[in-house]
Order: structure tokens, then sequence, then C-alpha cells
């Protein structure tokens, strides 16, 4: 089962009284039994953590989340705090690569993967957040824009440590802007002819886990086929991506030529494992 969670980044807003005064009434929501089940996030200022633990101390589902650290283990860094410090303030999250920094303050894939791995050898997690524009929207360019977010800074990550993200999708377009998720409902869909889903049957091996899967065409639906695991239906999402009856994400993978040469999967063992098309 996926685990509910609810965020808050309060930014660069509160006093330290309106913060403690706001904590407050977080914590008093969360003793909501219908909220039992879910982890409450409050990314707080740098200057109100150690104030607002305490008023979190007795709660077993609100935790305590910075909106950013330093790249750095440490040094003349004039106004930066480091993941070792947010650490040592009992901080369980630190909010990475958010829209506003990447826009105002530039950041890098490069320094978004560094602070990623500093936050996570810090004994912390990261919510690494991604979306697009809306101009990249509209151009109906945003799987592509959010792909290249996610792979240039957390593929090289091992899959160990890319179980421990949490991965925060933002329509930055929505934010202000007026426009409803309902408008591009439409530009979302991929239907996929049998011509084009024929494809991709065909039989795929990963030396990794060291074993193969089938993928057939059943009816108007593809399906991955092992021997353990049996059939299991994939629906499509958009190009080459598709979701499973069990929730695992399915990515093909094309040669230069178009032709397909595998795919990658990610569920909630196996994380962006290759299979290669058997020849």
């Amino acid at each position: 089962m996926r685990k509910k969670i609810a965020a808050g980044n309060w930014k660069m807003n509160t006093t330290l009284n309106e913060g403690l005064k706001l904590a407050s009434q977080v914590v008093h929501m969360s003793q909501d039994e219908s909220l039992s089940d879910m982890t409450i996030i409050i990314s707080v200022p740098y200057t109100h953590i150690e104030s607002i633990k305490k008023t979190i101390v007795d709660t077993k589902n609100v935790f305590i989340s910075a909106q950013n650290c330093h790249q750095k283990v440490s040094g003349a860094y004039t106004g930066e705090i480091s993941a070792g410090m947010l650490q040592n303030l009992g901080v369980d999250y630190v909010i990475i690569g958010h829209s506003e920094r990447r826009e105002y303050f530039k950041e890098t894939y490069d320094e978004l993967e560094t602070k990623t791995r500093i936050v996570l050898n810090n004994q912390m997690t990261p919510i690494f957040c991604c979306g697009e524009s809306l101009p990249i929207r509209e151009e109906n360019g945003h799987f592509k824009f959010i792909k290249k977010q996610l792979s240039s800074s957390l593929f090289g990550l091992n899959a160990v440590d890319l179980a421990k993200l949490i991965i925060a999708y933002e329509p930055v377009w929505a934010i202000g802007t007026g426009v409803t998720e309902s408008k591009y409902q439409k530009v979302d869909e991929w239907t996929p002819s049998l011509k084009d889903l024929k494809k991709y049957e065909s039989s795929y091996r990963s030396k990794e886990l060291e074993t193969n899967y089938t993928i057939i065409l059943k009816g108007n639906q593809l399906a991955i086929q092992h021997r353990w695991l049996g059939e299991i239906g994939l629906t499509p999402i958009t190009d080459d991506m598709f979701r499973s009856d069990q929730d695992w994400f399915v990515e093909f993978r094309r040669s230069k030529t178009n032709e397909i040469i595998g795919f990658n999967i990610n569920s909630n063992r196996t994380l962006n494992v290759f299979f290669e098309k058997n020849k």
C-alpha cells in the first residue's frame, strides 16, 4: 500500500511566534483519527526548527523538514546551512530541487544530485521536487522535461538509496495561473494501436536479476508474463511508458534507429532495473 504523505512548505513566511502557533494547529489536526495513517511533514524556516521540534515531540505522525541545504559538508559559504547542521537539530526531511531554487538560484542537476547524496549520508530523507512550467506543459513537453530532471539528478544513485527518496511532483504551471489539470487531461492520453503494441512483444532478460520476462499481447492489452508472477497487465501512460496492475512503471528503450531494445522497470522491489530484449 502506498504511504500517505501531506507536506506543507512554509517558505519565507511566519515569525517564530506565528510558526509555533501554526505548528500547534497542525499537531491538533494530526490527532484526528482519519489522519492517523498519514505522515505529516512541515517544512519550516531554519529559525523555527529547534522550537517547533519541541512542539511536535509527542506526536507520532508529524515531522520536520528543512527547505534546502548546501551541497558541501562545511566551509566558507556565508548564509548557507549544511546537512550535518540540520541532522544535529533533529530534522527528518530536506527539500531538494524546489522549483523556486531551480529558477532563482540556478541550481544544476549535478548540485541537486550532490545535495541528495549528502542528505542521505546524514540519515535524513530527501524530498526531491520535479515539475514543468506552463510553456513546457502547453507544448506537451512535460514528460520529457520531468524525465530529464529525474534521470540527471537521481539515476546515479543505487537502488537502496533511491528507495529512501520522496519524489514530489509540483505542477509549477498550476500555481497562481488559474489553469487546472482538466485542461490537459486529453493531452496526456496515449492510445496505441494493436500494431504499435505488437512491437513490444518479445522475451527480455535482466542480467542484474538473472531472470526473463516476456511481454505478450493479450486481447488489446500488453502483459508481463513470468513463471512465478503469472500475468500482469500493462496500461499505456505515454509514449513507451506503461503502468502495471501492481503499480509498476515500465518504460521501453529504443535504439538510435527507433528499434525497441529493452525496458526499465520501477516498482517497490526493483528500481530502474534494465531488461534487454533477447535476440
